[in-house]
């Protein structure tokens, strides 16, 4: 904990808590909206989302957790969202599980969590994923999620080359790598658009 920072409770109790199937924790990669200025190479919107094990498509178990356009006093900029949703969107192009999450880690308090990285402003459409790579060096920093074996830049890199490589590709999941860009089954369905 930081100085003199409040808590931020992130768990439930343990007997709430289905220990058998942890919920996983991934990086995803959208169809990019073209809602501002693009950076050169940046094709799409990258959210950090927490799935449970095997999700069914039309039910809301998932958090998403991303910078969205907004305007405020009349200027474009960014804001943070964090909120539950349905478990596969037609958006979505790609996933990186980054790793799986403890038992009692919740939504609600990765939500809370997360409102404290920093939102740089609208620029040239990299914030996204910036703000999707701040986050998870967040939830390493604060003990949420261990150390990752590679550094959260090259994930980052691994899993939009990933997308690009697959996003023209049908299946019945999304296709999911993991940290290394490796290609591995995924449990996350496809729905239609």
């Amino acid at each position: 904990m930081h100085g003199t920072e409040a808590p931020t409770e992130i768990t439930q109790p343990s007997a709430m808590v289905n220990r058998k199937n942890k919920s996983r924790l991934y990086l995803i990669f959208h169809h990019q909206p073209q809602t501002g200025p693009m950076e050169e190479g940046i094709k799409f919107h990258t959210t950090v989302n927490v799935a449970p094990k095997k999700p069914a498509p039309p039910i809301d178990q998932s958090w998403r957790f991303h910078l969205t356009h907004a305007m405020r006093r009349g200027v474009p900029t960014l804001q943070y969202q964090g909120e539950q949703v349905v478990n596969s969107e037609a958006t979505m192009v790609a996933a990186v599980l980054v790793c799986k999450l403890d038992p009692g880690i919740t939504g609600i308090g990765l939500s809370m969590l997360l409102r404290e990285v920093p939102i740089f402003p609208l620029g040239d459409g990299s914030e996204a994923g910036q703000w999707a790579k701040d986050a998870l060096r967040l939830l390493v920093e604060r003990d949420v999620i261990p150390p990752l074996r590679v550094n959260i830049d090259d994930i980052w890199e691994h899993g939009h080359r990933f997308a690009e490589s697959v996003q023209r590709k049908a299946g019945r999941t999304i296709h999911t790598c993991d940290i290394y860009g490796t290609e591995i089954k995924s449990e996350i369905p496809r729905t239609s658009s």
